[in-house]
């Protein structure tokens, strides 16, 4: 099994690096758009889903990536 360096953010954290509202994470989250899991009752939002949603919020809007997410 490949070993990875899994960060996970809370929602506050991916609001910030999203620069969204709180509502807007939640609604991503319960739609399926930006993926996380609950532990307890807060929800943890692992780097790769953001990497994963901007890339794919991007391509709806006809723009480019050019980044490295390492």
């Amino acid at each position: 099994m490949e070993n990875k360096n899994l960060n996970f953010m809370s929602v506050t954290e991916a609001c910030r690096r999203l620069q969204i509202s709180r509502n807007t994470a939640y609604s991503l989250l319960k739609t399926g758009d930006l993926l996380g899991f609950k532990l307890g009752r807060m929800w943890r939002i692992p780097d790769s889903s953001i990497w994963q949603y901007m890339r794919s919020h991007n391509e709806r809007l006809g723009a480019v990536y050019h980044g490295n997410e390492n």
